[in-house]
């Protein structure tokens, strides 16, 4: 999932996702070797070297955190370039900081964010 395939209706507010050209059907802890995903959205197992098999659910909540990350905070957590090097160099996922000027930076919201 990404940003870019959440619609939202401007009257309603109704959500819809679209685009579901690369998607699969898991089901509770199904386990995924699928290699598809924006770079931003991925999590951390789908990026590193050496691309582990995954949870297919696990991955979904992670690229909704960094949606609902990248609608509250206008960016996204961390930069591109910033986690390809991080990985490449620690072999891990950069943390990340939450950026102090939001108007939901809420204890409540900070604490939702670092779950997903």
């Amino acid at each position: 999932m990404k940003s870019e395939n959440v619609m939202v209706d401007c009257d309603t507010l109704k959500t819809t996702l679209i685009d579901f050209g690369l998607s699969e059907v898991v089901c509770g802890d199904d386990i995924s070797e699928k290699d598809s995903g924006s770079y931003e959205y991925l999590p951390p197992e789908k990026v590193m070297p050496e691309r582990d098999p995954y949870s297919g659910f696990k991955a979904d909540v992670w690229s909704l955190g960094v949606i609902l990350f990248a609608m509250i905070y206008g960016q996204f957590p961390w930069s591109k370039v910033e986690r390809k090097e991080y990985i490449k160099v620690k072999k891990q996922h950069p943390t990340f900081d939450f950026p102090k000027n939001a108007a939901w930076h809420t204890d409540e919201v900070k604490d939702l964010l670092k779950q997903m």
